[in-house]
């Protein structure tokens, strides 16, 4: 599935998760007893001009689209979704995005994705040298942090492949 005209995209997603959750009615995918194939209703374009004046700039454009036309938090990869406009999601996305930082400071320039697991977080970059890439904080299980994935689309599609 390749994201394509507007619209389409979210039908299709929309087809696939109900097909998914048909299938697997007892939630044995990973992290389907979270999500259960269920997204939040996509977001107002109001709301999302106000969550990037609150994070002094755009959205890089894949995540941008999926929550203006697909859903804002829920099913996705791994444990599913977590909510764009939480306050703590809005706080981190101020700054630039820096993989040297230590500890929380991580956290400037990027909208948390989900848990991974074991301790583990998909982070979209929304500000500095790799906007629009998707990472992974592996710190917790004892591995780094490194880009999965060159924007959401990918992370998101090999979730569904």
């Amino acid at each position: 599935m390749e994201p394509t005209a507007p619209g389409e995209f979210a039908t299709t997603l929309g087809a696939w998760l109900a097909e998914a959750a048909r299938g697997d009615p007892h939630h044995r995918r990973f992290g389907a007893t979270r999500h259960r194939y269920q997204l939040a209703p996509p977001l107002a374009d109001a709301r999302i001009a106000a969550i990037e004046a609150t994070i002094g700039g755009r959205l890089p454009d894949a995540y941008r689209r999926f929550v203006a036309e697909v859903g804002h938090h829920g099913a996705g990869p791994f444990h599913g979704l977590w909510p764009l406009d939480h306050p703590l999601q809005l706080a981190h996305a101020r700054a630039a995005f820096a993989p040297e930082r230590a500890g929380v400071a991580l956290y400037r320039g990027v909208v948390g994705l989900g848990h991974v697991g074991c301790g583990q977080i998909a982070l979209l970059i929304v500000a500095g040298d790799h906007r629009g890439q998707v990472w992974i904080d592996a710190r917790a299980g004892g591995g780094g942090v490194r880009a999965v994935a060159p924007d959401f689309d990918a992370y998101y599609l090999a979730w569904i492949q």
